[in-house]
């Protein structure tokens, strides 16, 4: 059953009743870190794989500290303080020691970056990881270094979490492995290092048997039991092409992840196989929960292939069109798993452990939030929804009662607190509002909730792009060439004198109807004039052809210099990118600006340059570009 908690919900702070979401807004005095994390809990590219966690919050006594991995000019990991009523009251950033982002883990008594580097020469001499320890208040105290291990890039195409059990820290992660008949593989990689002088005293990177090695491996977890047990789950498309659970059969704590005897075995569990080939990227699924309860485990995941062109689908839409599925694994048979249908079409669930008798699951859809509780056998009560509220990569923590997590959309963050038993204790104003009509949106396919509204919903309002018939604006699908020069022509407010419109087209290509009238003429032949557009050759401009990113990002660039708007600030390099090599030499100096005044819209550390643009994307770089324009000089 779904309950609707959308106009009564600012009512329920003065009633107390029922289960519902506030969101806070926080003091002035200091001003928070602008990012973007809302929806990054899905998985990206094509929705195949997951991507490193970059947004953490965890409870220091009553206050709360913001820890996140930002982009200022440089990549930074961002640390920001606040007190119980959620103002900011400090705000310090660290240096990255290694060039790539691999995450955050608040252990016990100490906290950890993880970073890492690139190994194109394999040299099993480089370092590729490193694990540094902090304590509670960021002092820097040591760190661990991970060499070779059959890693040239770290973190690849996957996700990395954290455990911690008597003085060992346990990381599951991924990478791309050495070359093997001429191709580097993708697979998990697990690291066990000892805190006290933060020694890695194992790590498995290789294809070992009864290891728990999966490839490739697109999401990890892992977590030590009550009973000290230590758990992982992969999501594989080969070698498995499932979500696999692995138990090892030594207690946590030890030294070791392989197995102290060959007589020893880990016990592995395909929660679902996916259908499909063997190695296609594609399977339709994506895990966002793994977590213990008295009884057993559960595991949350969203799932639906779809064998028609599967990796021409967008993430945008992948991320939305699939059933929700809860898994649970009874401890004393985990072959014996159950799993329910909890709801159909969403986005990809999160688990929150309350205690080992309960907690929430909770998931997007193209509304805005729904969530139910658990218990400790995995049934499942109630679905219930507040429109226009998203999660984001930030894992919601325990919080008086309930869960709190922040979100943020372009902006500073908002908290959002959720819980069973009213809000006495809460003295921090909700959001104010209809919650049925916050979407205000012209289209049925753009929800406030989305990360592309407010792009799509700015364009629309300036005229510069229209919906595609029956109220709809297909934000996945493609934008193209003619299109584009069509929309930087309405912005530009230009126009083109009688003599030029009438002077013959250089190109030949270019889309007439039925009655002789080329919609896109005027602002090709206007483009190309000014140096903004070419051709694809002398005589063609292949108006029908997809544009990609990084050829938007540089129209934009050349649209700005015939404007004479100032493009000194930029970028130093491209390099924490781990695509950058991708990127066209026309494009440099265009996405090194675009980076600098935050035009594109970057996945975590991708640029993904020639991936062909979706609607929803342009129009997102659209709206950041007219904020350029108003805050530039000539």
């Amino acid at each position: 059953m779904r309950k609707r908690l959308s106009a009564i919900l600012f009512a329920l702070v003065i009633i107390f009743t029922s289960t519902h979401v506030f969101v806070f807004l926080h003091a002035d005095e200091l001003k928070p870190f602008e990012s973007s994390n809302a929806f990054k809990n899905n998985y990206w590219y094509h929705a195949n794989w997951a991507e490193n966690i970059t947004s953490n919050l965890y409870a220091e006594g009553p206050n709360f500290v913001r820890v996140e991995y930002v982009y200022d000019g440089v990549p930074r990991v961002l640390v920001e303080n606040y007190d119980e009523k959620f103002n900011i009251v400090s705000s310090k950033k660290i240096d990255m020691e290694l060039p790539i982002w691999g995450g955050f883990y608040n252990g016990k008594d100490f906290n950890f970056l993880i970073f890492g580097d690139e190994n194109y020469w394999e040299s099993n001499d480089k370092e590729v990881v490193r694990v540094v320890k902090y304590d509670k208040n960021w002092n820097r105290i040591g760190h661990a270094s991970l060499k070779g291990a059959n890693t040239t890039v770290p973190f690849q195409s996957g996700s990395l979490r954290c455990a911690e059990h008597k003085g060992m820290l346990y990381i599951r992660t991924s990478h791309r492995m050495y070359a093997k008949n001429g191709v580097r593989h993708q697979a998990n990689l697990t690291m066990a290092v000892r805190e006290t002088d933060m020694t890695i005293t194992d790590s498995v990177h290789s294809a070992i048997g009864n290891s728990g090695y999966a490839s490739h491996s697109f999401n990890q977890f892992i977590l030590v039991d009550k009973d000290e047990n230590l758990l992982a789950l992969d999501h594989g498309d080969a070698y498995p092409r499932s979500i696999s659970l692995t138990k090892y059969p030594d207690k946590a704590g030890g030294d070791n992840l392989i197995p102290s005897s060959w007589d020893k075995k880990c016990q592995n569990v395909d929660i679902v196989k996916f259908e499909g080939q063997i190695g296609d990227n594609y399977t339709g699924a994506q895990i966002g929960g793994f977590t213990e309860t008295e009884y057993g485990y559960l595991v949350s995941y969203k799932y639906g292939y779809n064998n028609t062109e599967p990796n021409n689908k967008s993430y945008v839409e992948d991320s939305i069109n699939k059933n929700i599925y809860l898994t649970y694994i009874p401890k004393d048979d985990i072959n014996n798993i159950n799993t329910k249908l909890v709801y159909t079409v969403g986005a990809n669930p999160i688990l929150v452990p309350l205690d080992l008798e309960s907690g929430y699951m909770l998931w997007n859809d193209d509304k805005g939030l729904l969530f139910t509780k658990y218990d400790s056998k995995g049934n499942i009560g109630d679905v219930f929804e507040v429109k226009g509220v998203p999660l984001s990569d930030c894992k919601p923590i325990k919080y008086k009662g309930g869960i709190l997590w922040y979100f943020t959309e372009d902006s500073e963050p908002t908290f959002v607190y959720l819980n069973d038993e009213g809000t006495r204790d809460i003295k921090q104003n909700p959001i104010e509002g209809d919650f049925e009509d916050i979407n205000n949106s012209p289209f049925k396919d753009v929800n406030k909730g989305h990360w592309f509204y407010k792009g799509i919903k700015y364009c629309y309002d300036k005229g510069y792009v229209y919906g595609v018939g029956n109220d709809k604006f297909s934000p996945s699908g493609r934008a193209t060439r003619e299109a584009f020069a069509t929309i930087l022509y309405r912005l530009s407010g230009d126009t083109i004198s009688a003599e030029e419109k009438n002077t013959p087209s250089p190109f030949t290509d270019l889309s007439y109807d039925a009655n002789n009238e080329c919609w896109s003429c005027e602002a090709i032949k206007w483009a190309n004039s000014r140096g903004i557009v070419y051709g694809t050759s002398k005589s063609t401009f292949s108006p029908k052809k997809n544009i990609t990113n990084e050829q938007i990002v540089t129209l934009l660039y050349r649209y700005s210099k015939s404007k004479g708007y100032n493009l000194n600030d930029r970028v130093e390099s491209l390099t924490p990118y781990k695509d950058y090599q991708d990127v066209s030499d026309y494009a440099l100096d265009p996405l090194k600006w675009a980076i600098a005044n935050d035009i594109i819209k970057t996945e975590g550390s991708w640029f993904i340059p020639k991936e062909d643009a979706s609607r929803a994307e342009l129009a997102y770089m659209l709206y950041k570009f007219s904020e350029f324009i108003e805050n530039t000089s000539f």
